[in-house]
């Protein structure tokens, strides 16, 4: 398993942010996202579909729109 961790992320906004993967949200805004998760979990496990067992849950986080609405969301989302 691989995990994802604070000195990832500015590796991984750059990156998404390059190849338009970003899901079109500022990249300050991605790190204040990211900044609010690590203030929970010390790291984000990554895994292969292999790896999840038959009775396991997959959520799939997808956004499709204007992102100029949906930062409002995103910025309630940070600021609980």
């Amino acid at each position: 398993m691989k995990y994802i961790t604070k000195n990832d992320v500015s590796d991984l906004i750059l990156g998404s942010t390059f190849l338009g993967t970003g899901g079109g949200l500022p990249p300050k805004l991605q790190k204040d996202i990211f900044s609010k998760t690590f203030r929970i979990c010390k790291k984000i496990s990554l895994k292969k579909p292999t790896e999840f067992l038959d009775d396991d849950f997959l959520i799939s986080l997808y956004g499709v729109g204007d992102p100029s609405k949906v930062n409002l969301n995103f910025r309630e989302l940070i600021s609980k």
